[in-house]
């Protein structure tokens, strides 16, 4: 399937920013068919536009469980399209949660495929430690906040 409004320009500032228009839906269909086009190397997407779309969904909640799962389902074709060097990346898609058991899960996922990547194993230190630091400062200021809010 090829997006030819995106992939058709060559300039690569028009491509981004129509990628990065289309990579933004909150429609499940969409999502799913912006996720299958990551890995079809007939889309037209280049090797280094393939990131676009998962950051796109990865700023918000139902994006980013969306992404989540697709990134655990497709994890391995998904490094066969882009490579190792770009694979060492993908741990970055769980950087916005934030939680105990999400920061938990991130690990979970990528600590027994990120060793053949490049710069994969910091790039998942990396990621946790965010998730885990969201996590502790929400429980820490929970209160507080609440109390602000309530005036």
């Amino acid at each position: 399937m090829r997006i030819g409004i995106v992939t058709e320009p060559s300039d690569p500032v028009v491509r981004g920013v129509l990628l990065q228009g289309i990579s933004h839906t909150r429609d499940e269909a969409l999502r799913a068919r912006l996720f299958a086009l990551t890995l079809d190397e007939h889309s037209g997407l280049r090797q280094n536009e393939v990131y676009r779309p998962f950051m796109a969904q990865a700023e918000e909640a139902e994006g980013r469980d969306a992404l989540f799962a697709f990134i655990g389902a497709s994890y391995d074709p998904l490094v066969a399209r882009i490579g190792p060097y770009m694979s060492g990346y993908l741990p970055y898609v769980g950087a916005g949660f934030c939680s105990a058991e999400r920061a938990a899960a991130v690990r979970e996922l990528f600590t027994p495929r990120v060793a053949a990547t490049q710069g994969g194993p910091r790039n998942l230190e990396s990621t946790v430690e965010s998730v885990e630091l969201c996590a502790a400062l929400r429980d820490h200021a929970r209160e507080s906040a609440a109390t602000f809010f309530a005036r």
